[in-house]
């Protein structure tokens, strides 16, 4: 039987091919049947097809691997529907892209004039090799998607950060592609992301080049998603592959993997890995404009949108941004670096960072977070919620990143997101259930022009530090 969409899947038919259809959920299944339950069938069928469409590949390794079901090939809860996007953001999806991405190049522009003697480029250049220095005033391609983090409140939506990183977008590439599998409408057309991915990577004639998707140790958990965008991309002709980079082979002008000549090579680390990694170092010296993103990361740290607030440079960006400068101060909140030798410009009367631990915990609502180039900038790591800490703490905790000279620090003002619900199959109780919780919505946005190429929501309960985790659903948008 070929694959077909839950919704044109009958009631009758379904009970008719119930051994064809190879269900892992069979237990549940029966069930919904002996109920005649019609909706809830479809709900399962829908939900079995997704679960199916992962197939071989771990699109991620949980830490808490334990905890998922084995009939669950997603290690996190699964819904059978996509998130419904409250109504203002839906219809600002496009703004927003539009606002993200010129922003961006604003800053990349701002930041290549400045003298490297500028307060912001000492901020931004710090510990970071002068090849990368060097990088930023170059007119070379940088990044192909942005994805701000929105947390969704009741009125704007928030953007803590603006991720540039690869983690997750094969995630929601395979959501997208899975739930329009299964006859669900979702915001994005799967199509977009590839058709835009391999022209930013392998140009107009993408067919039989070879694009090297490239992980090392510290990444290698993620393999699975980049086995997954290499397996789409050889439908569609083009010699994709997935290698760690020790087993890269580098020589005068050309890198290869097992034997075939690199064309383009899309880099599934971090950059400060060159700094304790001398092979991703070579690499990094040795692929020059054909590795995607290039080497500037200035443009991926967090700091970034503290330059949004930054008085010294309002006016030029204003310029640069017009219109886009007041929708970006609607939704990224007020952001600092945390610097020594410059005080907070609060709306306290406060003369030091370490004054901020004075603060009651009402109006401590600030988030300290590593800037970036670190390994404590990713992946739950650097995040601290000021005003969940002690008085003492919280001074301890900002002195301490005021003497951490290897590492760059923002303070941004936390505004809490709002609880939705959603529901999702609980597959150790075997039962549909619904969740409340907040949510962080991730659009993956062209840089080029601010399309919109695939987009997730990621649901969380108890928490107000939102990430895909075992107890979170991961569902596309509409």
């Amino acid at each position: 039987m070929p694959h077909t969409s839950s919704a044109h899947v009958s009631y009758e038919m379904y009970r008719g091919n119930y051994e064809h259809f190879h269900l892992r959920l069979q237990a549940t299944l029966a069930c919904a049947m002996e109920q005649n339950d019609s909706a809830l069938t479809q709900e399962l069928l829908a939900l079995e097809g997704i679960n199916r469409d992962v197939g071989k590949h771990h699109l991620y390794e949980s830490t808490h691997q334990d905890r998922v079901h084995p009939e669950s090939r997603l290690p996190f809860r699964v819904s059978p529907e996509p998130f419904v996007l409250p109504e203002n953001v839906r219809n600002s999806i496009t703004v927003y892209g539009r606002a993200i991405t010129e922003y961006y190049k604003a800053c990349a522009s701002l930041l290549a004039e400045l003298p490297a003697d500028h307060r912001w480029r000492k901020y931004l250049d710090h510990h970071k090799p002068d090849s990368m220095v060097q990088s930023l005033r170059e007119s070379i391609p940088s990044h192909i998607f942005l994805r701000p983090d929105f947390v969704l409140t009741d009125g704007d939506p928030v953007v803590t950060e603006i991720e540039t990183s690869p983690f997750g977008l094969a995630l929601s590439h395979f959501l997208n592609v899975s739930y329009t599998r299964v006859g669900k409408n979702t915001m994005v057309n799967p199509d977009a992301f590839p058709d835009t991915f391999l022209r930013e990577t392998l140009g107009t004639e993408a067919k039989g080049r070879h694009l090297c998707f490239a992980l090392t140790d510290y990444t290698k958990k993620y393999a699975g998603q980049f086995a997954f965008l290499a397996d789409n991309f050889r439908a569609s002709g083009v010699d994709a592959s997935v290698a760690m980079v020790d087993d890269l082979e580098l020589h005068d002008d050309e890198i290869s993997s097992n034997g075939r000549r690199v064309d383009a090579l899309y880099r599934g680390f971090y950059l400060h890995e060159a700094t304790r990694d001398h092979k991703v170092a070579a690499l990094l010296q040795q692929a020059g404009k054909r590795i995607f993103p290039s080497c500037k990361p200035q443009l991926e740290e967090k700091a970034l949108m503290a330059m949004l607030w930054e008085p010294e440079l309002q006016s030029n960006l204003q310029q640069r941004l017009g219109a886009n400068f007041t929708v970006l101060q609607k939704i990224i909140p007020p952001t600092w670096v945390l610097d020594p030798q410059h005080p907070p410009s609060f709306p306290f009367e406060i003369s030091s960072w370490s004054d901020v631990a004075k603060l009651s915990r009402k109006q401590r609502m600030f988030v300290l977070k590593t800037s970036g180039f670190s390994a404590q900038s990713s992946w739950a790591k650097g995040v601290t919620f000021l005003e969940k800490l002690s008085q003492d703490k919280c001074r301890e905790t900002i002195n301490a990143s005021l003497a951490d000279t290897d590492n760059l620090y923002v303070l941004q003002q936390f505004r809490k997101g709002t609880d939705f619900t959603h529901k999702y199959f609980d597959f150790h109780a075997r039962a549909m259930k619904e969740m409340r919780g907040r949510v962080r919505f991730t659009p993956y946005y062209a840089v080029r022009d601010g399309k919109l190429l695939t987009a997730k929501a990621t649901l969380c309960e108890n928490t107000d530090y939102i990430h895909a985790m075992v107890d979170s659903i991961n569902a596309p948008v509409i």
